[in-house]
């Protein structure tokens, strides 16, 4: 049986792929590459990015990676046989993902425990929303509550996957680390654990946060995270989880003055769910009992 157009063009393709700085494509990543590409390496137009994709496995060019999150949505992939990194493969499944909370923690230094999970965040589209005005009514019932947590969860070869959304921030303390074969992006030390306090649920809850705080005094900049949080803008007053935390990893900073200036109107909650808290006067914050 003679050579087909694609095995003729097979080393091209690779040296293309290879030399493309990308490891994982999705199959719309290679039915581009095929379109872009196909008059150069004589193949022809009728060929679907499938069949493409279908091809560069058969020949171990790519290895094709399937991640179920249900039964009913699979993340199909696409990566170079040993020139990648699972975590990228997990970076690929949504635009410009980058990993946070306790993945990020543990990159950091910032617990002493090996997460097995990887949290994989991206931003949302900006979106002007005119916020309800907070009442002391309102955020009892909502901290009442269980906390809403993502349900796009996947197991993928001992590996546990958590996609999430933020609000648009810009980027805002994302960085790019070293990882393995290259680089990839998170968020840094200061953007971590105000992610942390915000959601302890993807951080392995409060305790391992205040742990994380402890092991940040002397290495997170107080002022860097004062800004980000006034960037961030949220609509619950997490500045006083802040002031908690900092006061508790005995952070010795002005910042901690400032944050203990600025209005508490509201008393507020360390996370959701608790029963019979403990209290802080001058945070005006609820926390679990047997904290300290």
């Amino acid at each position: 049986m003679g050579k087909t157009r694609l095995d003729l063009a097979r080393k091209e393709i690779a040296g293309f792929l290879e030399d493309s700085g990308q490891t994982v494509f999705s199959l719309r990543d290679l039915g581009e590459i095929y379109r872009e590409n196909s008059q150069a390496w004589r193949l022809a137009m009728s060929t679907s990015r499938s069949s493409f994709a279908d091809y560069l496995c058969q020949k171990r060019i790519l290895q094709k990676i399937d991640i179920p999150f249900g039964e009913k949505k699979v993340f199909t992939r696409y990566a170079l046989r040993g020139r990648f990194a699972r975590v990228e493969v997990y970076l690929s499944l949504v635009a410009s993902a980058y990993l946070s909370h306790y993945t990020a923690m543990g990159y950091h230094q910032l617990t002493e425990q090996m997460p097995k999970t990887y949290y994989v965040n991206h931003e949302l589209t900006p979106k002007h929303i005119t916020p309800n005005q907070l009442t002391q009514e309102g955020i009892d019932v909502a901290f009442a509550k269980a906390p809403r947590v993502s349900r796009t969860v996947a197991e993928y070869k001992g590996d546990r996957i958590v996609l999430l959304n933020s609000k648009s921030a810009n980027g805002l303390g994302i960085i790019e680390e070293p990882w393995e074969r290259g680089f990839v992006r998170m968020t840094n030390p200061e953007r971590t654990l105000i992610d942390c306090m915000v959601k302890p649920e993807y951080a392995g809850g409060v305790y391992e946060v205040a742990k994380a705080f402890k092991l940040a005094n002397g290495r997170a900049s107080t002022n860097t995270m004062y800004a980000m949080l006034k960037k961030l803008d949220y609509v619950y007053p997490y500045h006083q989880v802040l002031g908690f935390y900092l006061e508790l990893a005995k952070f010795d900073s002005v910042i901690l003055k400032r944050l203990a200036a600025m209005p508490m109107p509201h008393d507020f909650y360390l996370t959701h769910g608790m029963v019979d808290p403990d209290y802080s006067e001058k945070w005006k914050l609820y926390y679990p009992k047997s904290f300290f």
